[in-house]
């Protein structure tokens, strides 16, 4: 049995449950959405409340013009509960207007507060709203977010579907072809490249709706359909090295997708790289994910996958290590049965 009746064999399973592989395909599409609504729900807003006791022409001005400018709402405050408005976080700030002058109260960080402080005095000379991202500091873009729950559910998708590997370890049938010409490494590769497709495609489906609604992703098609070599590759890895180190298909889909959201946390999925204290920086490194999401940053700038010098030798390093590690599982499987 070669490597590519392995292959054969293994689309012949698959398709047998033809509503499981419908579902299969359709999933990329539901992950995009989900992406989309995520970073939607997700989108930061700084909400202030203002006291202007004695309107004036120029107060009127600043505030109609924050109430225009994207990301800002604005409140009526009341001066007898402004500080347990802030302190409760009911207002990232407070302007209190008083004649041409303005006074901001904020538990932010003094960055923020000096950052606001230049955004009224700009509104003070001119009535026109402009960019206030620098008031919210780094945040996951679209492209970002999108890429990265695409690897998550590709990593847990792999997994079960590497869990053939389990099944055959459980049956007996991995037994049987270790005795027949066929060789465990051709089984294992067999079982990898069967892998490899199938997730390519779901990749694929993935990217291609991102390109049909024409998504602002800043992102090429082609860099896109790039990098998903190094997304197939590493969630193939993962999933095989998830089926070969345990022997119950319940472990693997349980501790596969412990890990991939473990792994998706720590990488950046939910929150921002710069946004999280400085240890739980270092320790993001330990994740694929953050590396994807440093070269889909970069493409989103301009660059292309492959420029991305770093991030690709260190997935490369994290694909050829999860190989390895199922390697071993596999080879320690093969010996006790000897």
């Amino acid at each position: 049995m070669t490597i590519l009746n392995i292959l054969q064999s293994n689309f012949k399973r698959k398709l047998a449950n033809k509503t499981h592989f419908t579902i299969m395909l359709v999933l990329p599409i539901l992950v995009v959405v989900l992406g989309i609504a995520a970073n939607i729900a997700s989108r930061p807003s700084f909400t202030i409340g203002v006291l202007n006791p004695v309107p004036t022409v120029k107060s009127e001005q600043i505030i109609d013009t924050l109430k225009l400018t994207s990301g800002i709402e604005v409140e009526n405050a009341s001066p007898l509960t402004m500080k347990t408005d802030i302190i409760t976080g009911r207002y990232s700030a407070i302007i209190e207007f008083s004649n041409e002058t303005f006074h901001i109260s904020s538990i932010k960080d003094q960055k923020t507060t000096d950052i606001l402080s230049v955004i009224v005095e700009k509104y003070f000379e001119s009535p026109t709203p402009i960019d206030i991202k620098p008031l919210f500091g780094s945040s996951l873009g679209m492209a970002q977010r999108i890429s990265a729950f695409v690897v998550l559910f590709l990593m847990i998708s792999a997994a079960i579907n590497a869990s053939f590997i389990t099944k055959d370890k459980r049956s007996g049938t991995l037994r049987r072809i270790q005795l027949s010409p066929c060789t465990a490494t051709s089984y294992v590769a067999g079982n990898v490249l069967f892998n490899s497709v199938i997730t390519y495609f779901q990749y694929f489906i993935a990217v291609s709706v991102i390109e049909l609604f024409h998504l602002n992703t800043g992102i090429s098609y082609g860099n896109f359909l790039f990098m998903g070599i190094w997304v197939t590759l590493f969630a193939a890895a993962f999933g095989t090295c998830m089926a070969s180190l345990f022997h119950q298909e319940m472990q693997v889909n349980l501790f596969s997708a412990c890990i991939a959201i473990m792994l998706s946390l720590i990488g950046g999925t939910f929150t921002a790289l710069e946004r999280m204290p400085p240890m739980l920086q270092r320790i993001s490194m330990i994740s694929p994910i953050r590396w994807f999401i440093d070269n889909v940053n970069a493409m989103v700038q301009g660059e292309s996958w492959f420029q991305g010098i770093r991030s690709i030798i260190i997935l490369s390093l994290f694909i050829a290590g999860l190989f390895i590690i199922a390697a071993i599982g596999n080879r320690n499987y093969t010996g006790q049965n000897h």
